[in-house]
C-alpha cells in the first residue's frame, strides 16, 4: 500500500515541479527553447546530408576510375 502511495506521491510532484517549469516560462521563452532545438536538428541533418554527399561523391570517384587496391 505504501509503494502505490509513493508512487502517486512522486508522480504528482513531478508533474507539479514540471507544471512549474512550464509555468514559468513565457511565450517568447519557448518560442527561444524552440528555435533552439530547431537549430540544432538543422545542424545535425546539415551534417548527416554532407556526410552522405561525400561517400556517393567517393563512390561515383570509385566507380568511374577504379577501386584503390
Amino acid at each position: 500500500m505504501d509503494d502505490k502511495v509513493g508512487g502517486v506521491i512522486s508522480s504528482t510532484t513531478w508533474s507539479g515541479a514540471a507544471m512549474a517549469i512550464t509555468g514559468t516560462l513565457t511565450l517568447t521563452d519557448w518560442m527561444a527553447v524552440v528555435g533552439c532545438f530547431c537549430a540544432v536538428g538543422g545542424y545535425i541533418s546539415n551534417v548527416l546530408h554532407k556526410r552522405e554527399m561525400r561517400r556517393l561523391a567517393r563512390l561515383e570517384i570509385e566507380l568511374k576510375y577504379g577501386t584503390k587496391d
